[in-house]
């Protein structure tokens, strides 16, 4: 967890302690999903994606964003729909929506500026 912290933050990003109104996005386990954490009832709660450790990686490798569907953890009992890219607000985020409206719910959410690829967005992680 903290080596995915010190990634996220060296890469324009933010970490949150909890899943809170600026979080865009949970990086989790498979087994934290499945036992149901705090963060992960929360994130079901506010329909964040949840991401598998993978999407950092990714993120970090292919130097942009990429979209989180491809690490979306599936949740048994529930049907999520594939959040694409998680909205812009605080650790690595973007939105599939036309660059502007993009940038705007970016800036909505509290956005604090462009990175490379994409905008800046916010992630917990379990």
């Amino acid at each position: 967890r903290k080596e995915h912290e010190e990634l996220i933050r060296k890469y324009g990003g933010e970490v949150a302690s909890s899943v809170t109104a600026a979080v865009t996005l949970l990086i989790s386990t498979e087994d934290d999903v499945k036992a149901g954490t705090g963060k992960v009832a929360t994130a079901l709660g506010r329909n964040l994606p949840i991401v598998n450790e993978g999407f950092l990686g990714a993120c970090v490798t292919n130097k942009k964003f990429m979209d989180t569907k491809f690490f979306l953890i599936k949740v048994a009992g529930k049907k999520r729909k594939a959040a694409g890219k998680a909205a812009a607000g605080k650790a690595a985020a973007g939105s599939a929506a036309a660059p502007a409206a993009k940038k705007a719910k970016a800036e909505a959410m509290g956005e604090v500026g462009p990175v490379p690829g994409g905008y800046r967005a916010g992630a917990a992680c379990t």
